[in-house]
């Protein structure tokens, strides 16, 4: 049996197409179905072994506990400076047999594999391999993924559609993420009018999801270039929000979902200490606070450390100054990293509920 191949692509940056990913390998592999993973053309990235590793690919494999491979599962990644030189010396073969390289190498181990693309469809037409191009020498159809709302929508849509058009790629469907809960049905009746003249087919929309949007303090870390000085409980914590002072408000921590990050400079600790004491054991309450984040990166006062060991809180340090900390968390982008098991249950209970696999189940030539 031929492998079967699908290709998740959106119509900008941030839109999902991770999310998507991963909510579809992961129900895959539940139902059964030996499933494997690929990002063409990827950015980001880490090193594994000396080779680089795109991060997403990296995390995905991990969450699926696939072995991962950096040539097989993210075969081109550009880095810095990468284009400059292809620009000087374009080599499109090269790229092209990478990626034909990963794919026959995946479908020698795997029922299906979804292909996930970079960006927007245009992205990697700089090195002659945009969305629409790589989804063409892969020989896959396309799901493509745009954020909830209407107009935008629809004209980000149409704009995307034009790039695999063109390249006579097949859109299998279209998913709607990022939907506010209560505007699902409002917008639903005129997005499959303006579908439905594109000649696309609604696939599912997903709800926004809180949990999805917060980030872990691990990620924060990264952001805002921190050290750890205290792990504390662990730095799995879901941040729902920074707080910025040295008070800590009863509103802000009694949550559902998530936990607060207090952030201030260092030299306001023993305030901020003090400020927890107060509402943690004064109080009598136990208050959802994820970590203390303290800016301005002086060394940390004798005496400190030993008493926010004591309170089982993760301390980080940062030598950024509070406003540029402010910046960068507002503009981090949570990711749904592998050992986020309550957003991946999350992501798989929206998917299921709103989206399923039937539309993928009976297209396909394996059962479950």
């Amino acid at each position: 049996m031929t492998p079967e191949r699908i290709y998740i692509a959106a119509t900008g940056k941030n839109d999902g197409k991770t999310t998507v990913s991963l909510a579809l390998t992961t129900l895959l592999q539940d139902r059964g179905v030996r499933v494997g993973f690929c990002k063409p053309i990827g950015q980001k990235h880490i090193i594994i072994d000396g080779e680089r590793a795109e991060r997403d690919a990296v995390a995905i494999a991990s969450v699926l506990k696939i072995p991962f491979r950096p040539s097989i599962f993210s075969p081109v990644v550009i880095g810095r400076g990468d284009t400059t030189r292809y620009l000087k010396n374009p080599d499109p073969e090269s790229i092209r047999d990478r990626i034909i390289h990963a794919a026959r190498e995946l479908e020698r181990h795997y029922e299906m594999v979804v292909f996930e693309g970079t960006g927007h469809p245009g992205v990697g037409s700089v090195v002659d391999h945009s969305n629409a191009e790589v989804a063409r020498l892969l020989g896959t159809d396309v799901i493509l993924v745009a954020k909830g709302g209407i107009g935008d929508t629809l004209d980000h849509l149409s704009i995307s559609k034009t790039y695999f058009d063109r390249a006579g790629i097949t859109i299998a469907g279209v998913i709607i993420n990022k939907v506010t809960p209560g505007k699902m049905k409002q917008i639903i009746p005129p997005l499959l009018s303006g579908l439905r003249r594109m000649g696309l087919r609604l696939l599912g929309v997903l709800p926004f999801e809180e949990i999805l949007a917060f980030p872990t303090l691990a990620q924060i870390i990264d952001a805002v270039e921190a050290e750890v000085i205290l792990e504390g409980s662990g730095l799995n914590a879901l941040i729902r929000e920074p707080v910025f002072g040295i008070r800590v408000d009863p509103a802000k921590t009694a949550l559902r979902q998530g936990e607060i990050l207090m952030v201030s400079p260092v030299d306001q600790i023993d305030r901020l200490f003090d400020s927890l004491m107060e509402t943690n054991v004064v109080g009598g309450k136990k208050w959802r606070i994820g970590g203390a984040l303290l800016t301005a990166g002086k060394s940390i006062p004798e005496g400190f450390l030993d008493l926010f060991d004591a309170t089982g809180i993760p301390v980080l340090s940062t030598p950024l100054d509070t406003y540029t900390v402010a910046q960068r968390l507002n503009n981090l982008v949570a990711r749904v990293e592998p050992d986020s098991d309550e957003k991946i249950a999350s992501l798989k209970r929206l998917f299921e509920e709103h989206i399923g696999l039937d539309f993928l189940i009976r297209s396909r030539k394996f059962e479950t």
